[in-house]
């Protein structure tokens, strides 16, 4: 199957221009410190500075009921200060969730605009 996509690849290569297969390669893979990096950048990069606070301070927040709940002794207090771990470690999974979709998604784009550009180069070489 490899060999497949490796010959598909070579004949996408050889169908574009110099300057086309430069750009087809910076948009090709990332590495996951530049597709984390790409989600503070563009229109949307607001949200993820600011869902990277909240992680950041309701993380804080759990490590904080973790040790309140290991210096209280009663029944009630420990349920409280558990619940509240707890329930901060599932909101900075549920965030962290979020981030790896976003990852997704812009690697998606990221793809079909790929795409987009063969096609267009490739039809740019028929009509010719």
């Amino acid at each position: 199957m490899k060999d497949a996509k490796d010959n598909i690849d070579e004949l996408i290569k050889q169908a574009l221009t110099e300057e086309e297969s430069e750009y087809l390669e910076k948009m090709g893979e990332q590495t996951l410190l530049e597709e984390g990096m790409d989600l503070f950048k563009g229109r949307r990069g607001w949200i993820s500075i600011w869902i990277g606070f909240v992680i950041f301070v309701v993380f804080i927040g759990s490590i904080y009921c973790a040790v309140q709940f290991f210096a209280v002794t009663e029944v009630k207090e420990l349920m409280i200060w558990g619940g509240g771990f707890f329930f901060g470690m599932f909101m900075v999974t549920a965030l962290k969730i979020w981030a790896w979709m976003q990852m997704d998604r812009n690697a998606v784009i990221r793809e079909l605009k790929r795409l987009e550009l063969q096609i267009a180069s490739m039809k740019a070489k028929n009509s010719h």
